[in-house]
């Protein structure tokens, strides 16, 4: 099975794992369209990627906007990806309740809202990809363990209420994209020299290997319900 002349949608297709996934799948021969909230982002990845893209705004954390959008959309989606960033995390008693609220509402409702009202427009074997991460068993990260864990959950259940349409997550490790840059450097540096002390391989993630995980999820046919770790190995630590 192959991407070439599928449809592929990709909300947080502007940066990031996302958009490592649009040039992928683009190459591939893909039909790609990327999402987000931001339309100077959508515009910089449509430059990136060389105008051969089409674009959408679509505020994920708005079931409203969300419903009305895919109310008009007027095509059909062989493959949907849904790459949504992991906003402020922190250990059980010391992240604030709005900021562990807000922490579900981006990962886990964002998602959510998305894949409820895409699902009319999903092709009888097409697929759902959703992002989880390696946190599920992190100490001193409840919250965010939480959420990745309900994630995790989702995917089992849509796996056989969406079926035969085919539902996966990818769990990703340390991975050095854009949304690090919001950290402070120090902070980052020594995530980044933990995770290479640490981690069996050695090394921080890249968006394109991340990218790789996911084509691999989207053009074979026989996987389904599965959480794909590409974490270096740092469940295991």
């Amino acid at each position: 099975m192959s991407t070439q002349g599928k449809n592929v949608f990709i909300v947080g297709g502007s940066s990031g794992i996302g958009l490592a996934s649009a040039h992928l799948t683009l190459a591939q021969g893909a039909n790609v369209t990327v999402a987000s909230s931001s339309v100077q982002r959508l515009e910089q990845a449509k430059a990136s990627l060389g105008g051969k893209v089409k674009t959408a705004k679509i505020n994920m954390l708005n079931p409203s906007e969300v419903k009305e959008f895919f109310t008009g959309y007027s095509e059909m989606i062989d493959h949907l990806v849904i790459s949504n960033p992991t906003p402020k995390e922190g250990a059980f008693l010391e992240l604030e309740i709005e900021e562990a609220r807000q922490l579900f509402e981006e990962k886990f409702w964002g998602l959510y809202h998305i894949a409820k009202y895409a699902e009319p427009h999903m092709t009888e074997r097409g697929s759902l990809t959703f992002f989880s991460g390696v946190n599920v068993v992190s100490a001193k990260r409840a919250p965010l363990a939480a959420v990745n864990a309900a994630v995790n959950a989702l995917v089992t259940s849509l796996a056989i209420e969406l079926a035969p349409r085919r539902v996966n997550a990818i769990s990703p490790g340390i991975i050095d994209t854009p949304l690090r840059a919001y950290w402070p450097l120090e902070a980052r540096q020594a995530v980044y020299a933990f995770t290479e002390r640490a981690a069996p391989v050695g090394k921080v993630g890249t968006a394109e290997e991340v990218a790789q995980g996911i084509l691999y999820l989207l053009n074979n046919p026989y996987v389904s319900g599965t959480v794909l770790d590409i974490d270096g190995g740092l469940r295991l630590i």
